[in-house]
């Protein structure tokens, strides 16, 4: 997708911000014009780097003719959260720029931002690179496919309270409009089990619910995990990262002359789909992720009008989730100085 000039975009916030801010910087489709934030140390460095203005007050932000597209992009920390972006999100619609924000936004203050945006006749949409993610978009597209012919019996989640609000949005993508039903919740060591229904459809979901104070956004044991059941197979998506895989239902056909059974030919155990990503987890976030951001950015901005209601319905499926998890344990992590990656290699002997 390609945009016919350049998109003026301006970054609010400097910690996930700067993720945006190297997403837009990197792309020659985007002009990056300036940092909205309160002014730290860290804001003016990023500033300096990306040669853009540093603005500290709303008041200090251009504004914007309608009859030229700016986004502003709102990566702060929201209301329930103990942030202000919601308000930051509607002063900026009045000053003429389109809105992607970032979640986890409660559907109070989103109605009421929608209703920002249509007085302000602006665009208006709820963040979600995860779905840009090459192996989560192979996997929706998949799933869709066969979702086409046969109805899942049974999904499968695996993720982490970090990243349950862009979950919501994965599961509206597989089912769209489907409002989430609870039916049991269960503790299982560190993880929430809850047992659900989607659109008539059996969700089983494993949350990983601690936080490591120290570093509250370093320790995720889930990102995206996803097996969905047919009757001919599971499609399995073992991370974000990849791979994903076919696993087709075994079928006897028949026995051989010794009784053994026989299963078709041309099926194997595992079909490999799509290979994992194997670049380390750094340049996997820092070029993966900002790829996925610039996808996200450029969708936002050739989408002809507001999809609000599937971001309301979402912000509620997420409201469920996180009140049927509870807030997350705090632990600190002793990580071993020797990595068990290394460790399982030898035990193995590789």
């Amino acid at each position: 997708m390609s945009l016919s000039s350049p998109l003026e975009v301006l970054v609010c916030g400097t910690k996930f911000g700067a993720m945006y801010m190297r997403a837009v910087a990197s792309n020659p489709q985007f002009n990056l014009i300036g940092i909205h934030c309160k002014g730290s140390d860290r804001s003016k460095k990023l500033a300096e780097e990306y040669r853009v203005p540093l603005l500290t007050s709303l008041e200090d932000i251009p504004k914007k003719d309608h009859s030229k597209a700016a986004i502003a992009v709102v990566a702060i920390r929201s209301s329930v959260l103990g942030g202000e972006s919601e308000s930051v999100a509607s002063s900026l619609m009045k000053r003429g720029y389109d809105v992607l924000i970032e979640p986890p936004i409660r559907s109070k203050e989103l109605a009421d931002l929608i209703k920002s945006a249509r007085s302000s006749e602006r665009k208006l949409a709820v963040a979600n690179m995860y779905a840009h993610l090459p192996h989560i978009a192979a996997f929706l597209k998949a799933f869709s496919d066969v979702a086409k012919k046969r109805r899942p019996f049974l999904i499968e989640v695996g993720t982490s309270f970090h990243t349950v609000a862009f979950l919501s949005k994965i599961l509206d993508a597989m089912m769209p409009g489907s409002a989430l039903r609870i039916n049991k919740v269960s503790t299982e060591g560190p993880f929430r089990r809850i047992s659900a229904q989607l659109a008539n459809t059996a969700l089983s979901m494993l949350i990983h619910n601690e936080v490591d104070d120290a570093a509250p956004d370093a320790y995720v044991h889930a990102t995206m995990r996803f097996s969905a059941h047919f009757p001919e197979g599971t499609l399995h998506l073992v991370e974000a990262c990849g791979p994903l895989l076919w696993l087709p239902a075994m079928k006897t056909v028949g026995y051989s002359k010794v009784g053994l059974p026989l299963s078709n030919e041309t099926t194997h155990p595992i079909e490999c789909l799509m290979e994992e990503d194997r670049r380390n987890s750094s340049i996997w976030i820092s070029d993966g992720w900002t790829c996925a951001i610039s996808e996200n950015i450029l969708n936002f901005a050739s989408a002809t009008k507001n999809l609000n209601a599937s971001d309301v319905l979402c912000s509620r499926n997420w409201s469920t989730i996180t009140k049927a998890i509870g807030y997350p344990s705090s632990v600190h992590v002793a990580y071993e100085e020797e990595g068990l990656t290394d460790s399982l290699k030898r035990a193995l002997g590789e």
